[in-house]
C-alpha cells in the first residue's frame, strides 16, 4: 500500500482479507437509518434534563458527530403489546401502543442502549425545528427474553448509570419468574442466588435487592433520581421503607379514608422527604450516607407511630388524637402535611436557579399540585441570571 504520509492528496486504501484469512467473525451487524421520532423509548426509563444530557447535545451539536450508534430490535406489534404488559406490570406505567404512532412496515424500532445519544438528537430537532435522523444498530430477536438478555448485557458490561443497570436487572428476573414465559430453562430461575448463578460474576445480590426496591417506587419519584435530584442510593433505600410510609399515611388518616386522600397523603409525604434530601445536598455534608440516615430518621419515627415502643405512654399523649372524630384527625393531617409541603417548596429557592425549574416541575408530577407560579417566576430568574451574565462576558472583553 502506498504510503500517505506528507501526502495530503492521497486517499487511504481500506484494508481487505478473505473468509480464510478471518475465520469465525464476530461484531457483524445490520444498520438502520431512521427518523429520531420513530424509535420507541419504553416508558420505564425517563427523566429530565441534566448537566451531563446538556453537554452531550452540544458535543454533538458542535461536532456533527455521533461516535456510536444506539442499539435497536425490531419488534412486531404483537411482541410489543406483550413486552408493555410486562414492563406497565413491573414499574407501575401505563404505555400504551397507540403512544409510539404508526409504525413503518408494521415493525416498531424499540431502543436497547443509547438513551442519552437520542435525546440529545431529539434536543436538537426541537430546536432548530427540523428532522432529524439517527443511525441505529439492529439486533434480531425472537422474543422478550431475547430483548431482555441484550439490555441486561448492555446494561451489565458498560458504564450504565447503576439506576438503569438496576432496573435491567430485574426485569429479566422479574421475566425469569413468570413460568408463563416463552423462554428455556436456562432462563428460569427458582430464587435469587440461582439468578445470579446464571447471569454470571456481575450481578450481586445487592444489585437485585436494590432493582426489586426501586419497583416500589412511582415513575414520577424514579425521575427524580434520573434528573439526578436524588442519589439512586437514596430512592433505593425510599423504597425499601415505602410499605412504612404507607402504613403511617394510612394510620394518621384513620381507617375510614379514601383511596383519593390515602394517594394524596403518601405522595406529600414522598415529596417532602425527597426535597429535604435535595436541601441536604446544598452543602458538602450532603453526601449518600447522609441521605440515607435523614430516610431512616424519618421512617423511624413513622414505625414508633404506628407501633408506638410505649404503648401506654403513646395513649396518653395521643388521646385527644384518638377522641377526635376521625374525620376531623383526617382533615388536621391533609392540612399539616399540605403546609410542610409548601414550606418544602419555599425551602428550594435556595437552590441554584437552573436547577429550581427543574426540581418544580417534579414536585407538580408527584403531587398534582399546580406549581406553575412558582415556575414561572423561577424562569424569569433564570433568564435575568443568563441576560447578566451575558452582559457580564461583553464587558469583560
Amino acid at each position: 500500500m502506498k504510503s500517505c504520509e506528507n501526502n495530503t492528496n492521497s486517499t487511504l486504501i481500506r484494508p481487505e482479507y478473505s473468509d480464510a484469512e478471518l475465520g469465525e467473525t464476530y461484531g457483524h451487524y445490520e444498520y438502520l437509518k431512521l427518523p429520531v421520532d420513530q424509535v420507541v423509548v419504553l416508558p420505564q426509563v425517563r427523566g429530565s434534563e441534566n448537566h451531563a444530557q446538556v453537554e452531550l447535545t452540544q458535543s454533538i451539536k458542535s461536532t456533527g458527530r455521533l461516535l456510536n450508534p444506539v442499539d435497536i430490535a425490531l419488534m412486531s406489534r404483537d411482541q410489543l403489546l406483550s413486552h408493555l404488559d410486562f414492563i406497565n406490570s413491573i414499574w407501575n406505567t401505563n404505555a400504551d401502543i397507540d403512544d409510539f404512532g404508526e409504525p413503518n412496515n408494521g415493525i416498531f424500532p424499540v431502543l436497547i442502549a443509547g438513551h442519552s445519544r437520542l435525546k440529545s438528537i431529539k434536543a436538537l430537532q426541537r430546536d432548530d425545528g427540523q428532522p432529524k435522523g439517527i443511525v441505529a444498530k439492529i439486533h434480531n430477536i425472537a422474543s422478550s427474553a431475547d430483548f431482555l438478555s441484550l439490555q441486561l448485557a448492555e446494561n451489565t458490561y458498560n458504564n450504565i448509570k447503576p439506576e438503569r443497570r438496576a432496573m435491567a436487572i430485574v426485569e429479566m428476573f422479574q421475566y425469569g419468574f413468570d413460568k408463563n414465559a416463552e423462554i428455556d430453562d436456562i432462563s428460569h430461575w427458582s430464587s435469587n442466588a440461582d439468578f445470579i448463578r446464571k447471569n454470571g460474576n456481575n450481578i450481586s445480590e445487592e444489585m437485585l435487592r436494590d432493582g426489586i426496591a426501586l419497583t416500589k417506587l412511582s415513575p414520577q419519584v424514579r425521575d427524580f433520581v434520573f434528573a439526578g435530584k436524588l442519589y439512586y442510593g437514596a430512592a433505593v433505600e425510599i423504597g425499601k421503607n415505602a410499605d412504612t410510609i404507607m402504613d403511617y399515611t394510612k394510620h394518621r388518616l384513620g381507617e375510614s379514608a379514601d383511596i383519593h386522600d390515602i394517594d394524596k397523603a403518601y405522595n406529600f409525604e414522598l415529596a417532602i422527604l425527597i426535597n429535604n434530601l435535595i436541601e441536604s445536598r446544598k452543602n458538602s455534608k450532603g453526601s449518600l450516607k447522609r441521605a440515607i440516615s435523614i430516610i431512616r430518621q424519618k421512617t423511624s419515627y413513622m414505625k414508633d407511630i404506628v407501633n408506638p415502643p410505649n404503648p401506654e405512654n403513646y395513649q396518653m399523649t395521643m388521646i385527644s388524637t384518638i377522641l377526635d372524630a376521625p374525620n376531623i384527625q383526617r382533615r388536621e393531617y391533609l392540612a399539616d402535611i399540605r403546609n410542610e409541603y409548601q414550606d418544602a417548596i419555599k425551602r428550594l429557592k435556595s437552590q441554584p436557579v437552573s436547577s429550581i425549574i427543574e426540581c418544580l416541575k417534579l414536585n407538580s408530577a408527584i403531587t398534582g399540585e399546580d406549581l406553575s407560579d412558582e415556575i414561572d417566576e423561577a424562569q424569569k430568574a433564570y433568564k435575568s441570571l443568563v441576560g447578566k451574565t451575558v452582559i457580564n462576558s461583553i464587558l469583560k472583553q
